[in-house]
């Protein structure tokens, strides 16, 4: 399977990312690789947004799709207080989209200590039943439905 990349990427991060899509589409998700998700202002002017996986899943009791951005957090980078705070502005940038991230460690997909496809399932799914996140998106839902 061929799968875009940014360039800069370790052959561990590509790996994980390899098999994180597996999982998604077990799970019944449509899944894709390095997806723009378009532009947004901040303070120091306009950023672009690219995620490692973007899917779509929707619920088999509501009929409602979801739109998801998977990231996979590598061993560098995400462990500063500097790289969390841009992780939680592009979340809430997303999150004002509709668009719910999942944050998974790659230590979790890959290696040694990798975690079993099931174990990383429910993590996806606690992560997606977050109550903050699931009361936003319904708030935006009923926002539309008014209009």
């Amino acid at each position: 399977m061929s799968i875009a990349t940014t360039g800069n990427e370790s052959k561990q991060h590509i790996a994980a990312k390899r098999r994180l899509f597996t999982i998604v589409e077990e799970m019944g998700m449509i899944a894709d690789f390095e997806i723009h998700t378009g532009t947004t202002e901040t303070t120091l002017g306009e950023r672009s947004y690219t995620v490692d996986l973007f899917a779509f899943w929707t619920h088999a009791r509501t009929g409602i799709t979801e739109k998801i951005a998977f990231e996979v957090e590598g061993y560098k980078g995400h462990n500063s207080s500097r790289q969390r705070a841009r992780d939680k502005f592009r979340d809430n940038e997303h999150l004002k989209k509709g668009i719910v991230t999942v944050r998974l460690l790659m230590g979790d997909l890959i290696g040694s200590q990798k975690l079993d496809d099931a174990t990383i399932q429910l993590e996806i799914l606690y992560q997606l039943k977050d109550s903050d996140t699931l009361r936003y998106l319904k708030s935006l839902r009923g926002s539309k439905q008014s209009d």
